[in-house]
């Protein structure tokens, strides 16, 4: 039986309230993908993690348009697996912010999205003739 991440409402969630529901949805489904790597307790500041966590929030974040602290996010992701000393979270932060500020942390597109934004470019330029 597969659990549905989604809220259904017949009204529309709004600021913070749907911040926290986007936040919570991203945070379960982050936790399931990470569950599935081997030997995860050997990798609690292991960098290629925290990268890996990174990108697939990115690749997440694509078609949301509520903003979200994705720092914390990650870092609330690293707490839940892990038991996280004030030391350690302090690490992980210093982590995220080296990642970011080498551009480390880009969005992994799939082939279908890199054929979609090709052709996308393509009909742009003939569309201007």
């Amino acid at each position: 039986m597969s659990q549905s991440l989604v809220l259904v409402s017949p009204v529309k969630l709004q600021n913070s309230l749907e911040t926290h529901i986007v936040s919570n949805n991203l945070l379960s489904s982050i936790l399931l993908m990470v569950a599935n790597i081997p030997s995860l307790s050997s990798l609690k500041l292991d960098i290629e993690l925290t990268l890996h966590i990174c990108k697939l929030l990115e690749s997440m974040m694509l078609k949301i348009k509520v903003k979200i602290d994705k720092k914390r996010l990650v870092l609330d992701v690293l707490s839940t697996v892990f038991t996280l000393t004030t030391d350690e979270q302090a690490i992980l932060g210093k982590q995220i912010d080296f990642l970011f500020d080498n551009n480390q942390i880009v969005v992994v597109m799939t082939w279908k999205k890199r054929v979609e934004s090709a052709f996308k470019g393509v009909w742009r330029v003939i569309n201007l003739f």
